[in-house]
């Protein structure tokens, strides 16, 4: 292995100081761009080689985010499910969505939207060993998605989050008041009922799903 890459953190990043520590310079490091032996994931951070798919290259983009907030936010929405190995249905893999776990306020920057505190309750356990937290839990996550990219989106994750035991039957809701809070959203209000959709079907491409939304528990 080359001995920069040695710099890299277990998931392949590399954040500015890395590659000083690795003895890169400025013209070095963009010379491993224009190779392809490193992608730039802006804003001073780096991943080796390059991702195959948008989806790999959002997971990197993820991760990288992840470090430079330093255990100060989570991945949530599709950036927790790709993280969580869990479909995704028409998501915006140019922009990391975060949750913060200690207080701030919500922020967007291109590329990057940083919600409000979850609670501890709503992120799930560290994984692979290791000891940070990395993600809201796997139900928020496809609450979320759904609240973002629609019925279809919230469907498709649950359906494998339900059949990997990552989450339990959510109970869906035919009211939902200004007062009803979802972790990471102010508020939800619908101005009329919602049907209830049994999500322990499984989702198919090109079945006609009804507009919905649940609160999941």
């Amino acid at each position: 292995m080359t001995s920069w890459k040695l710099a890299a953190d277990e998931h392949g990043i590399l954040g500015v100081a890395d590659t000083r520590t690795a003895g890169l310079t400025p013209k070095a490091v963009a010379r491993l761009v224009s190779k392809g032996e490193l992608t730039s994931l802006g804003r001073g951070w780096y991943a080796v080689g390059s991702p195959d798919t948008p989806e790999e290259r959002h997971v990197l983009l993820t991760r990288a985010a992840l470090r430079a907030h330093e255990g100060r936010a989570v991945a949530s929405h599709h950036s927790a499910l790709c993280l969580l190995r869990l479909p995704t249905y028409r998501a915006d893999f140019e922009t990391v969505r975060l949750n913060r776990v200690t207080s701030g306020a919500p922020r967007t920057r291109r590329g990057q939207r940083l919600g409000r505190v979850v609670p501890a309750e709503a992120i799930a356990p560290p994984q692979g060993g290791s000891t940070a937290l990395t993600t809201v839990s796997p139900a928020l996550a496809v609450v979320q998605a759904a609240i973002s990219g629609g019925p279809l989106a919230g469907l498709v994750a649950a359906d494998a989050a339900l059949s990997r035991d990552l989450a339990t039957r959510p109970v869906s809701t035919r009211h939902c008041s200004g007062s009803t809070s979802i972790p990471g959203h102010s508020s939800c209000a619908p101005s009329s009922p919602w049907p209830t959709v049994d999500v322990r079907r499984p989702v198919r491409p090109g079945w006609d799903m009804p507009s919905t939304s649940w609160v999941w528990r």
